[in-house]
């Protein structure tokens, strides 16, 4: 029986979209923003519940409001707690525009391996036409790479004091000498 209640059924309920959504929570789970606001295609920084907004991370998950202590509060104040299609929570915000880029997802922000891998894979397969398109590359052998990469190349700026001087700070040698 304990399980049973410990999970339940939220109605909620969008005005701006005219929308309802029944979701299934936990009681002990914390609240997440991000998500509720992707449903009804608002704006995340800008989402309340029944009128009272509620503090989030980076991740727009709720730090320290659980279902059960906000869905407590909701019935305290006699304001709707979700329980059917006649009482809904009443989830408001300013709508996404269209063609903005989206927030990280919750998998992005929880580890970067995903969209790491990406990268490495995207790097991996330009190389590798890299490779192809230029056989100069391939018919290099390891001695000619060495020995360019050992040789020490230097800048005539940076001889000496290892400052390149300004243009006002550089003396300009005149082509003749003139006499007063």
């Amino acid at each position: 029986m304990a399980e049973n209640k410990a999970r339940r059924t939220v109605k909620l309920f969008c005005p701006l979209v005219a929308k309802t959504v029944s979701l299934f929570v936990w009681e002990e789970q914390r609240l997440d923003l991000g998500s509720i606001a992707r449903t009804f295609g608002l704006d995340p920084p800008t989402l309340k519940l029944n009128g009272h907004f509620i503090s989030r991370g980076l991740d727009l998950i709720a730090s320290s409001v659980t279902w059960k202590s906000l869905l407590s509060f909701f019935s305290a104040k006699g304001l709707s707690t979700g329980e059917n299609d006649s009482n809904p929570i009443v989830v408001d915000g300013k709508l996404c525009k269209v063609g903005t880029k989206r927030g990280h997802e919750l998998h992005d922000v929880v580890d970067n391996r995903g969209r790491a891998a990406f990268e490495d894979d995207s790097l991996l397969i330009k190389s590798k036409k890299m490779r192809k398109s230029n056989p100069d590359i391939q018919g290099r052998s390891k001695s000619q790479s060495s020995s360019i990469s050992g040789a020490q190349l230097r800048c005539s700026y940076t001889r000496g004091k290892m400052k390149r001087k300004r243009e006002d700070e550089a003396v300009v040698s005149a082509p003749y000498k003139e006499i007063i």
